[in-house]
């Protein structure tokens, strides 16, 4: 099960995922790829997907509440997390996604920088995408052993660099700067 979270828009290379994905089916014929998120308006996956022959390989959940969104990254053996062109900020889901010890393939973007690549597979946004993201469907299909490795470095990684505690400590640290500084300011 391979699996991409959020809206369903082009920004999210679903085309490029699609396409790679009806490659993969070649192969391994009783994949299945999930599309858990709303439909943009402006973009017609569904068209994408009859015309790639996919009908029977792909599911669109539309929108999901929290807990069944979870229950979607947990079912899935491999998350996709694909963009461009990117709006230059961390992606939440990608850490949920991380946070479950799923192996996810991602965008080689500046964003994703701080997330090593022991812990995820960063795909380029060049002429080779789709043949990178494929070698990468293959290897995480037939590595079970790989697979589970990367993910379970993808959930150190969350544990050691994005908790909550950590995350809270930062905006508490922030916040005091700004105070202290506001203060020396006045006086």
């Amino acid at each position: 099960v391979i699996a991409s979270f959020g809206f369903i828009i082009q920004d999210k290379r679903i085309r490029e995922l699609l396409r790679t994905f009806s490659r993969f089916v070649k192969n391994v014929p009783d994949a299945l790829c999930l599309l858990v998120g709303k439909e943009a308006l402006f973009f017609d996956v569904r068209k994408i997907i009859h015309e790639l022959q996919l009908d029977n390989n792909v599911i669109i959940t539309g929108y999901t509440p929290y807990n069944e969104f979870l229950e979607y990254i947990a079912l899935s053996d491999v998350c996709v997390n694909l963009r461009y062109p990117t709006v230059r900020a961390t992606s939440a889901n990608i850490l949920k996604i991380m946070g479950f010890a799923k192996p996810v393939i991602t965008s080689d973007l500046c964003e994703f920088l701080d997330i090593p690549r022991k812990c995820c597979i960063k795909v380029p946004l060049n002429e080779t995408e789709e043949e990178t993201l494929l070698q990468a469907f293959h290897t995480l299909h037939d590595d079970d052993e790989q697979r589970i490795a990367l993910g379970k470095r993808a959930r150190t990684f969350v544990e050691e660099f994005h908790s909550m505690q950590q995350a809270a400590d930062k905006y508490m640290t922030f916040c005091s700067e700004i105070i202290n500084e506001n203060s020396s300011n006045q006086d």
